[in-house]
């Protein structure tokens, strides 16, 4: 039977798996540590505290005086990107009709 160990396989069959063989004691406790390697606990690596929140900004009131023809439309163009929303500015200043604004008025310009 030790012939047939050392032979090489039949009709140019190659078994690289081996298949259908005995193994030797050897050869499975080799195997057996490749494949299964021993595994190491390590300590659990600690989760940081999660980090503070960053304070909001505290929306800062932006203040425009008044100058020779500007319009209300104007500074929402110039504030918002918008002139639609000159109501925003004429509700925070109190002026009740925003075609008139005196030069020199010092206007809030809400957020």
């Amino acid at each position: 039977m030790t012939e047939q160990k050392n032979q090489p396989e039949a009709a140019g069959f190659l078994n690289p798996f081996k298949w259908g063989k005995k193994k030797d004691k050897e050869e499975t406790k080799a195997e057996k540590a490749q494949a299964n390697p021993p595994v190491v606990q390590s300590e659990p690596t600690p989760t940081p505290p999660p980090a503070a929140p960053e304070p909001t900004p505290v929306p800062t009131a932006r203040t425009h005086t008044v100058r020779s023809g500007d319009t209300l439309w104007d500074l929402a163009v110039e504030y918002y990107g918008d002139g639609r929303k000159y109501t925003k500015i004429a509700q925070a200043n109190n002026i009740p009709n925003p075609n008139l604004i005196n030069i020199g008025m010092e206007l809030t310009i809400p957020d």
